[in-house]
């Protein structure tokens, strides 16, 4: 909990020093009130809430007071692709997403959600802030709506109730909760499971009856929603990465002048770099935690076996993609790796 203070109260300083600066001008910035959507819980720890909840400060503090967001947690305005369909049509302003559920709208964002494409936090934040992330915000103009700047849900770890999870053998036959998502299926497919599709909001229950024997989700979404209570096991295998972006329909972008685009860009990036740090800190005391109560973290995994069985995921994707821009990525990736 002190770390938890520590951190907050370093990063409402480093947001107050920003925001100085950018509210000491904002005669060309008018009054607006917007409403901000994600689908996780309001708590102070959820990362989902953090990243909205900086933004809102920062857009506040940058416009002098003029602009204004309300953050509506716990899908108050829907699902994640009930939020795109909003903006798209303009009754919706804002909203948080997960990158994996806006891929199917965008193909080149299933980048982001193959196995194993990113090796570490850092390689995956300098790909995103570059020229490439970049890209993948932009493609999603095309939709009607414009991707502001990232944030990080962190890897996607594997959490079972029945057994503890080190290599692909491990997994076999064990009926895996996927995302509604075709890539996610032929993944879990590939490793010799059963996967199950299954929304969101059924997944608690489906573990807690035995519907499912596990699922993969962040280490924050793990513990704040409280599923290490009933899938003991936490195998750290590092399966997906989770880009977080924040989103605004392109009809109101379209309808602000210059400064206040400069006010909502600069406030998501800076959210996102903040929500990022308060992520990674946080993921060890979530851990450390949820062992002193009882929870068997794995991280003796053999992650070349994983990687090896996952193979035909990227290739089946190349296409869909863009194979050329895939290269791009994993020549990036390693050219930093390199360095």
């Amino acid at each position: 909990m002190k770390k938890f203070m520590s951190i907050v109260l370093v990063l409402i300083l480093l947001m107050a020093n920003v925001a100085v600066s950018f509210a000491e001008n904002t005669d060309n910035i008018r009054n607006h009130s917007w409403q901000l959507g994600h689908i996780l819980t309001g708590a102070d720890n959820d990362n989902y809430h953090v990243f909205c909840t900086y933004f809102a400060n920062n857009v506040k503090e940058m416009s002098g007071g003029k602009m204004q967001v309300e953050v509506l947690p716990n899908a108050q305005l829907g699902g994640e692709r009930d939020m795109v369909e909003g903006m798209q049509l303009g009754t919706i302003d804002f909203a948080m997403l997960t990158n994996v559920n806006v891929s199917v709208f965008s193909p080149i964002l299933y980048t982001n959600d193959l196995p194993f494409i990113y090796p570490d936090l850092k390689t995956a934040r300098e790909i995103l802030d570059g020229e490439l992330g970049r890209e993948m915000l932009d493609s999603l103009e095309k939709l009607g709506i414009k991707g502001l700047a990232w944030g990080e849900g962190g890897f996607r770890q594997i959490i079972t109730s029945k057994k503890e999870i080190r290599t692909p053998a491990d997994l076999q036959g064990q009926k895996m909760r996927s995302l509604e998502n075709q890539l996610y299926i032929s993944t879990y497919s590939a490793l010799g499971t059963n996967p199950t599709p299954m929304a969101w909001t059924e997944t608690f229950t489906g573990l807690q009856q035995g519907t499912i024997d596990g699922l993969d989700i962040p280490i924050g979404v793990i513990y704040s929603n409280g599923f290490y209570q009933i899938a003991p096991y936490i195998s750290r295998v590092n399966l997906y990465y989770s880009p977080l972006f924040i989103a605004v329909s392109l009809n109101i972008w379209d309808s602000l002048n210059a400064q206040e685009q400069e006010v909502l860009m600069n406030a998501a990036i800076k959210a996102g770099q903040d929500e990022r740090a308060f992520n990674e800190e946080m993921d060890d005391e979530f851990v450390e935690d949820m062992i002193s109560k009882g929870v068997t973290v794995i991280d003796d995994i053999d992650r070349e076996a994983f990687q090896n069985a996952v193979t035909s995921v990227h290739d089946a994707y190349a296409d869909q993609i863009g194979k050329e821009f895939l290269d791009r990525v994993k020549e990036k990736v390693e050219e930093l790796q390199n360095q």
